[in-house]
């Protein structure tokens, strides 16, 4: 099976309209971004592109 493809967290936010990646840079510090349970500091970080991912994924801020 072929790996999913994957995106930067502060790249994909800005793109889904979040804001600015400054912006979302500030989202993630601040904790607001849950993936599968877990709060993300690095706004770096590569996520999988999958089709589950909005119900994986919590924003808030």
């Amino acid at each position: 099976m072929s790996r999913p493809p994957m995106a930067r967290l502060d790249r994909l936010l800005a793109n889904l309209g979040y804001g600015s990646r400054r912006e979302v840079n500030a989202l993630v510090r601040a904790g607001g971004v849950v993936l599968d349970g877990v709060t993300l500091k690095d706004a770096g970080a590569k996520v999988p592109i999958v089709r589950e991912l909005p119900r994986r994924m919590t924003i808030s801020g």
